[in-house]
């Protein structure tokens, strides 16, 4: 049973590392996309502030340009939303996988100090019956 056991615990041990690396890929991919769509902001705002408000084709130009970004920027905070999402079933997963592992680790600490008392009730009912024969023979 204890073979069992050991290998249960490594195979939780492998999917709690596993789920770590797959939260901090997640949550790397939703700094990466934080990254773009403050990008994107900044881009609309460095547009705004080059524009001549007195060139009417340099505003239309601009407003094309405006509604283009506003799509994009509409566009990267729906994957940024996707993102979170992925990190919050991550850290879940990762929890959960934690959990497990240290739910294993419980029962193997509780089958090994119930093998320790078992063996030490073995050892003292042989001192007890050594100490029988001694009264015994004495």
């Amino acid at each position: 049973m204890s073979n069992i056991l050991a290998s249960l615990h490594r195979f939780r041990a492998h999917a709690s590392r596993e789920s770590q690396v797959s939260l901090r890929l997640a949550e790397t991919a939703r700094d990466q996309q934080e990254q773009r769509l403050t990008d994107v902001g900044d881009g609309i705002r460095a547009a705004q502030a080059a524009v001549d408000y007195g060139d009417v084709a340099a505003m239309a130009a601009y407003q094309a340009f405006r509604i283009r970004e506003e799509f994009n920027e509409r566009r990267e905070r729906a994957r940024l939303q996707q993102k979170e999402r992925d990190v919050m079933l991550s850290g879940d997963r990762h929890v959960k996988c934690v959990r497990d592992e240290l739910t294993i680790e419980a029962v193997i600490e509780e089958r090994m100090a119930e093998d320790r008392e078992e063996l030490r009730r073995v050892e003292a009912r042989g001192m007890d019956e050594i100490a029988s024969r001694l009264r015994i023979a004495g």
